[in-house]
């Protein structure tokens, strides 16, 4: 008996709770059909222009980066020191950059590379507007962390917007 109870615990234990972006993209699938589509093949064709010019050291594409800070005075309200070193940790990330790239696994050595892209926070808001790239709002919201929590969204084809909250749910 105990060993049954014993290894029921154990296969509860290592029950995972499954990222919901795969419910998201349906949902988003199912709400707009054809603005999906028509991303996903923007986003195909933009990855194949980019797949060309891979090798040319001259491409280097820069991405405005917005962070909305949703918080209620606590710790969630980041300051602006975090988010530029999330920003530093995202170049170096993405750049090839990290000091331990000679740790990648085997498998993966041979296509670990510098994407040749920069991510820097947004100096000009939607409307022109100079920013520092963080935009802060105060909102109980913080503690749902769900697609509601997505306040002040700017233009996802000229941003890449991030969100920071206390609590995400499932």
């Amino acid at each position: 008996a105990i060993a049954l109870i014993v290894s029921f615990s154990l296969a509860k234990a290592q029950v995972k709770t499954p990222c919901s972006t795969d419910d998201a993209n349906k949902r988003m699938e199912t709400l707009y059909p054809d603005e999906v589509k028509k991303a996903k093949e923007q986003l195909e064709a933009e990855t194949i222009e980019y797949a060309q010019n891979r090798g040319s050291s001259a491409v280097i594409y820069t991405i405005p980066v917005v962070f909305h800070i949703l918080h209620t005075y606590g710790s969630e309200n980041i300051s602006d020191a975090q988010v530029e070193d999330a920003i530093t940790v995202l170049n170096n990330d993405y750049n090839k950059l990290n000091a331990d790239t000679a740790a990648i696994v085997p498998a993966f050595q041979a296509i670990a590379a510098n994407c040749g892209v920069v991510f820097k926070l947004a100096k000009l808001d939607p409307d022109g507007n100079c920013t520092n790239g963080i935009d802060r709002i105060y909102s109980p919201l913080t503690n749902v962390g769900d697609d509601d929590t997505k306040l002040n969204l700017w233009p996802r084809n000229k941003y890449l917007n991030i969100w920071v909250v206390k609590n995400i749910s499932s």
